[in-house]
């Protein structure tokens, strides 16, 4: 670990263990990283390092509740685990007197954890806590979310009067916003029970086929660490393009040149890569080219497309090594870096 990280470099840390280590399947190895970067956060007792912190716990806790349709097999000793992330979370949270929104997240996870130990007096209570915040933040989605979970406590204590209750709460959802029926799609398609709970989150290993003329997807639901995507608009100022499928790209692997605040090297240039520039890039220091099967790197070769660093991409130009640029599947954010000339410059031809 870096010696004096900065709260951007927590949570870049935390994505790459989630994505990488988390979802490879190494819960253990995941837990123990993530508690790593929490202590780290919690050392300075700063409000910026310990907002850090907010975030890691959420994250860790939610990753580690077994509800989601995608969840790794999780020990009884890993559902304590993120109880106990949750809790924390839970005190930070009013420790900063963070928005109700923020606060609510931390309730619904202690619920959901609670709910995940059998534990349904504690996921009422927390859930209860929730919906007050919910309330409080004036979003109506949210808090209908919260009374589906209630309801659903209910259920899983023995009450079957809570099934058409639930099925009616469903509903309306559904009628809400995009929001209400992402939030509907928690409990399942139908009657929910506790073999049919869903719960969503983005996939790192998304796949769009046939990319031409899609959208790069906004992250929404559960991901893979609490942060906020820039807009997905691309150097031209149009809605962004997919960069690569395969192998998948994108500082969230989405095949997107998406990026965040926490994507300090600004993977944002779509490039295709020639053997020329790998060979380039690898005496640079930046290896692109040798397989890491570990992290699910196959090793990029001459034709493929990658989301490269915009300060890697200003260097090839500078040393005039620079690949030839896709303009549509370039994020905006690029041109902080790069101007937008010299991608036109270098940009390949549209088929």
């Amino acid at each position: 670990m870096l010696e004096s990280p900065t709260p951007n470099d927590l949570m870049a840390a935390h994505f790459v263990a989630a994505r990488d280590v988390f979802g490879r399947g190494n819960v253990d190895g995941y837990i123990a990283v993530t508690r790593a970067l929490i202590a780290a956060a919690l050392a300075p007792a700063e409000p910026e390092a310990t907002d850090a912190a907010v975030k890691l716990t959420y994250n860790l806790a939610t990753n580690l509740w077994p509800g989601w349709e995608d969840a790794p097999e999780l020990s009884g000793e890993h559902i304590a685990f993120g109880r106990e992330a949750a809790a924390l979370n839970v005190r930070l949270a009013e420790e900063l007197h963070l928005p109700p929104q923020r606060r609510f997240n931390g309730y619904w996870a202690s619920g959901a954890m609670a709910l995940a130990a059998s534990d349904t007096p504690a996921a009422d209570r927390f859930f209860r806590h929730a919906q007050d915040m919910a309330n409080e933040a004036a979003i109506p989605a949210m808090s209908k979310m919260v009374e589906g979970w209630l309801t659903f406590t209910r259920l899983a204590g023995g009450d079957r009067d809570a099934e058409s209750e639930l099925e009616a709460i469903v509903e309306a959802l559904n009628s809400l916003s995009d929001d209400g029926r992402f939030y509907a799609g928690q409990f399942g398609p139908g009657p929910a029970g506790p073999a049919e709970l869903t719960g969503s989150r983005v996939v790192a290993n998304r796949r769009f086929g046939d990319n031409r003329g899609l959208r790069c997807p906004a992250l929404k639901g559960r991901t893979m660490i609490d942060i906020e995507q820039d807009p997905s608009v691309n150097v031209l100022g149009e809605p962004l393009q997919p960069c690569g499928m395969d192998p998948l790209t994108g500082f969230f692997r989405d095949g997107c040149c998406n990026t965040c605040k926490e994507d300090v090297g600004s993977h944002t240039v779509c490039v295709e890569v020639t053997t020329r520039f790998l060979e380039y890039s690898r005496f640079a220091g930046n290896d692109l080219s040798t397989p890491h099967p570990e992290f699910g790197f196959p090793g990029l070769q001459e034709g493929d497309r990658w989301c490269l660093c915009a300060a890697r991409w200003m260097e090839a130009h500078d040393k005039g090594m620079a690949p030839r640029v896709f303009l549509a599947n370039t994020h905006a954010r690029a041109l902080e870096i790069v101007p937008l000339e010299l991608l036109r410059e270098h940009a390949a031809p549209i088929n």
